[in-house]
């Protein structure tokens, strides 16, 4: 999949994958498949905790893919901003 081609999707559908619950990041990145990094860009949703399909609302089950992109959920539990003592 060409790269312009997952950016593209990943702009075009960023904001509504931000408005599901449990959701706190997107990017671009490599799919992984049970553990193991292959070649394929997809769109990867980081989320707070993976649940199963059956637990979420309807509305709030991430796509397996946007179009013929693929997307790749990814826990990464809630990101917290760290403070600094100096400034950089």
């Amino acid at each position: 999949m060409p790269a312009d081609d997952v950016r593209a999707a990943k702009a075009a559908n960023e904001a509504a994958i931000f408005a599901r619950a449990n959701v706190v990041g997107v990017a671009i990145g490599n799919k992984s498949i049970r553990g193991r990094e292959t070649d394929e860009r997809c769109i990867v949703v980081f989320v707070e905790a993976k649940r199963p399909e059956a637990e979420l609302r309807r509305w709030d089950v991430v796509p397996k893919a946007f179009g013929e992109i693929r997307t790749d959920i990814v826990e990464t539990g809630r990101f917290h901003a760290l403070e600094t003592a100096q400034a950089v």
